[in-house]
């Protein structure tokens, strides 16, 4: 149920580094274990690279996943 609610959370935020990590940072340890948080952990790491058209491209793509996974979590 808690990571419907953070999927949830996603599906409404602005995707960059500092809204990842936020969004991770205050969730309990079920859920920073999850399935969800091991593939936004990298995410925000990606959001802080240089190449900002790559970063936005795979964000953009990532978030087009998770969006498409989020029902079944």
């Amino acid at each position: 149920m808690a990571e419907q609610q953070l999927a949830d959370d996603l599906a409404r935020g602005h995707w960059n580094a500092h809204w990842l990590r936020s969004c991770l940072r205050d969730q309990p340890p079920a859920i920073t274990d999850g399935r969800l948080a091991a593939i936004l952990h990298p995410a925000a790491t990606v959001a802080e690279a240089e190449d900002d058209e790559a970063a936005g491209a795979a964000l953009l793509q990532l978030r087009r996943l998770v969006d498409a996974v989020a029902p079944a979590v």
